[in-house]
């Protein structure tokens, strides 16, 4: 009876025992201790075993390391052969031990040795302590997702000095649902549900998410609208499913210049058509938005055959809806048409063009056909009958006779006229003193903005049947379209200006290729001219130079330079007279201002009257360039 009741006692006990270290449930946790197996002691040699403050571990001893023993008779056996309970031999304040179970709880941080006495000899376990173990862990996180959605969890562990040395790891249960990666990063794949998990130190924290179904479409109302210019109309977007939301919304459209979007309206800006289109993300519609004007745009002429060099004004008639509309004219080929912002076609060479005028997307077109000028009659020849205005003056010394003369053709009377040089004569209402000296050729350049005051001047110079260079920064060409036709189409050319940061960038050529497709779009025209701002003199590095002429640029710089800072109208015009009063090649740089055009107002008559043409420079005239390219 005493055996028996022994035996129910120790069963108890090995149940209890085993119980303690099964985890509580699903979301515990304290699982159960991980187990260290312990060798029996050979030599020197003994287990060891590293645990962190708070962790528990527990001892078994290694089956394979105790020997079998002979059987000495019946006996039970060498007494040194019983077993014994574990015992701390080293560190009783470093860990806990149970002595039966063999389970060990850390305190602090140390150096413990345990042993216990089995068949074959003593296990014996050195337990190193350091750091702190995770004694719980929690997941923070929304518990609730849709398909498509992802969110990053964050472990939530205690005590907070386990933080820094915990190591989680992320799994989860349904990866097909919700998949997680090493970060705590979780997917939403498919509507159901699932449960991540983060375990640390075997500790272990849960959180169950479940996964709605996500936005699988927006429906517009309505899905098609026409408008007519200037009018307006609501737009709704509702999700699909309707459950879903629409955060992250957003609108555009296909031509703006037809219809665009602005606080759930639709605005008609142009005839045509444009689709708008509402997106979150890869789901999106359409609604199509056609436009419609009443009236239209009628050319006066519509069909024109110039001279090249003569010009003709069309007139845009607008009608209904096109009413006080701005009109916008352009060529289909400037080279040989090209038009200013008010209608006006100038011929260029033989060739044909299409000239286009066009409001709110409405267009009306005019055939213009450009044949080549007829020949001109030789006007060096003296004639009584027949008005001369041809200008260039026939330079003739007279022998005998200390001073130079020159016979002049008088305008309009198409006689000529005897003047002695550094004599005065008057015109209108300015003074001119007669030059002594006639330059080969005269280049007047200016420094262009590409704005109102550029096209007075161009209207100057064609005035009096003068041509210019036009030098603009490549930062300006952009929305001067209008400006750089009206140049190029009085027979003016357009050189490109560069700053000395931009020529001395190793960039340079490319940034002049970039700005000449942009030429060629804009008037058919490219040049191969280049202007340093400044001048290149001191500001233009050889190397630079080299790689500027090696791609077949030329680089012009200026001789005389008028309306210098505050310097007076004037005074330039005196400046540019004297330079103008030699031999050889004289190149003038003005700035693109009202001095400018005023300085131009005096000069130009004069070089016409003294049989001084201005000249727009061509790629194969010789550089006026003040950098040497040695």
């Amino acid at each position: 009876m005493t055996k028996l009741l022994c035996a129910l006692l120790c069963g108890v006990l090995v149940c209890g025992a085993v119980a303690a270290a099964v985890p509580k449930d699903d979301q515990g946790t304290t699982p159960a201790p991980r187990q260290v197996p312990v060798e029996i002691v050979t030599g020197d040699s003994r287990t060891s075993v590293s645990m962190k403050q708070n962790e528990k571990i527990q001892l078994v001893v290694k089956e394979e390391s105790q020997p079998e023993q002979p059987m000495t008779g019946s006996g039970s056996g060498n007494p040194s052969d019983s077993e014994s309970e574990w015992e701390i031999k080293k560190g009783s304040d470093i860990i806990e031990l149970d002595g039966t179970t063999g389970v060990v709880s850390a305190k602090k941080a140390g150096t413990a040795e345990v042993a216990k006495r089995v068949k074959g000899g003593v296990a014996a376990c050195v337990i190193e302590v350091s750091g702190y173990a995770v004694e719980q862990i929690t997941i923070e996180g929304a518990q609730e997702m849709r398909i498509g959605e992802t969110q990053n969890l964050k472990p939530s562990i205690t005590p907070i000095e386990a933080q820094d040395d915990a190591n989680v790891t992320w799994t989860s249960d349904r990866p097909e649902i919700l998949s997680v990666d090493e970060t705590g990063k979780v997917t939403a794949h498919q509507s159901g549900s699932a449960t991540i998990t983060a375990t640390a130190d075997s500790m272990q924290g849960k959180l169950t998410i479940s996964v709605q179904p996500g936005l699988t479409g927006i429906l517009l109302k309505p899905q098609k609208m026409e408008l007519h210019v200037g009018e307006s109309a609501g737009i709704e977007a509702d999700p699909v499913p309707a459950d879903a939301d629409l955060e992250g919304l957003t609108w555009n459209s296909s031509d703006e210049s037809v219809a665009y979007y602005k606080d759930g309206t639709i605005y008609a800006a142009g005839a045509g058509t444009a689709k708008i289109t509402a997106s979150v993300g890869s789901v999106s519609a359409t609604c199509d938005v056609r436009v419609v004007i009443d009236g239209g745009i009628t050319i006066t002429p519509n069909r024109v055959s110039l001279e090249t060099g003569n010009s003709k004004q069309l007139t845009a008639n607008a009608t209904g809806d096109l009413k006080g509309q701005k009109i916008t004219w352009r060529s289909s080929n400037p080279a040989v048409a090209s038009v200013d912002a008010a209608g006006k076609v100038r011929a260029n060479k033989e060739g044909s063009a299409e000239i286009t005028a066009e409001a709110l997307g409405v267009k009306a077109a005019c055939q213009v056909t450009v044949t080549g000028s007829k020949k001109q009659p030789d006007n060096n020849k003296p004639t009584n009958n027949k008005p001369n205005n041809n200008i260039t003056g026939t330079k003739r010394p007279i022998t005998g006779i200390g001073s130079t003369f020159l016979y002049m053709p008088r305008q309009n009377t198409g006689s000529t006229f005897l003047y002695m040089p550094g004599s005065t004569v008057t015109i209108s209402e300015f003074a001119y003193t007669m030059p002594k000296n006639v330059p080969d050729a005269v280049y007047l350049t200016i420094d262009s903005k590409l704005d109102d005051v550029t096209s007075s001047i161009a209207d100057t110079l064609s005035a009096n049947a003068m041509q210019a260079t036009f030098f603009v920064s490549i930062d300006n060409l952009y929305g001067a379209d209008d400006t750089l036709r009206h140049l190029t189409g009085n027979g003016n050319s357009v050189g490109l200006l560069l700053t000395p940061e931009q020529a001395n960038s190793g960039n340079a050529v490319a940034l002049l290729d970039q700005a000449n497709e942009q030429l060629s779009v804009i008037t058919g025209m490219p040049t191969r001219l280049v202007r340093i701002s400044g001048g290149s003199s001191g500001k233009l590095n050889r190397d630079a130079l080299h790689a500027l002429l090696n791609a077949g640029y030329r680089v012009w710089d200026w001789n005389t330079s008028a309306n210098e800072s505050s310097q007076a109208a004037d005074a330039s015009y005196r400046a540019v007279s004297k330079a103008i009063d030699t031999t050889g090649t004289v190149a003038v740089r003005f700035d693109g201002s009202v001095a400018t055009d005023t300085v131009f107002r005096q000069l130009l008559p004069y070089m016409k009257y003294c049989g001084i043409q201005a000249k727009a420079i061509q790629a194969s005239d010789n550089a006026v360039c003040n950098t040497a390219a040695g």
